[in-house]
């Protein structure tokens, strides 16, 4: 009788690879050809003072609105690679879109935070973000006095003052919906946002 072959052994190398992140916020591929990542958490309130300014509940609130007037008028806040330094212009990642307040966990707690979506996000821009090259992210205020954030960048390696979960994203499916799209832009903004039964529910912000 001829010998059997035993089933090769499982070793590191052929074991079945277990995910990084536990987390993935939802991708889709916009009518454009770019991408959109949806419902990023990108600024939060934890206490009434963050580095010695005043970021409260209401705070967010107001720039939510604020951004509701600026997309009124043509505006969406861009998103970028890295940080600007003063008169420095950054490679453009998209824009904001679809602001929202909802909680989230920050250190272990719930807290508020702003949250949006990213809309027409280059390919290239997003293939970086799914190869984990530019898991961080940072919003950028021009005036803390004034509740509005002006925009986002998007980091390889520089520690954002939030720690946040990182810009993990699915698989790509096609969009449902594009940022041109005022009515569901207005419910999500103003109420329902597009929180799954297992999504954080969003805080009126009028």
């Amino acid at each position: 009788m001829p010998p059997v072959a035993a089933a090769p052994s499982e070793t590191p190398a052929t074991k079945k690879a277990t995910p990084t992140f536990k987390h993935a916020y939802r991708s889709e591929r916009m009518p454009s050809g770019n991408y959109a990542v949806r419902d990023l958490p990108i600024f939060a309130a934890p206490k009434d003072e963050a580095k010695g300014k005043k970021y409260s509940l209401s705070w967010l609130k107001k720039a939510c609105l604020r951004a509701i007037e600026r997309k009124q008028g043509g505006h969406l806040a861009p998103v970028h690679v890295e940080h600007h330094d003063p008169g420095q212009t950054r490679d453009n990642a998209g824009f904001m879109d679809n602001y929202r307040v909802m909680q989230t966990l920050l250190d272990g707690e719930s807290v508020p935070a702003v949250f949006v979506d990213l809309v027409e996000v280059p390919p290239t821009t997003f293939a970086e973000i799914r190869s984990y090259r530019l898991p961080y992210r940072s919003v950028e205020i021009l005036d803390p006095e004034i509740p509005e954030i002006s925009s986002l960048a998007l980091m390889s390696s520089d520690v954002p003052f939030f720690r946040l979960p990182m810009t993990v994203v699915s698989e790509p499916t096609l969009a449902r919906f594009c940022f041109r799209d005022e009515p569901r832009n207005l419910r999500s903004l103003k109420m329902s946002a597009t929180a799954t039964d297992h999504a954080p529910v969003p805080i009126p912000i009028q």
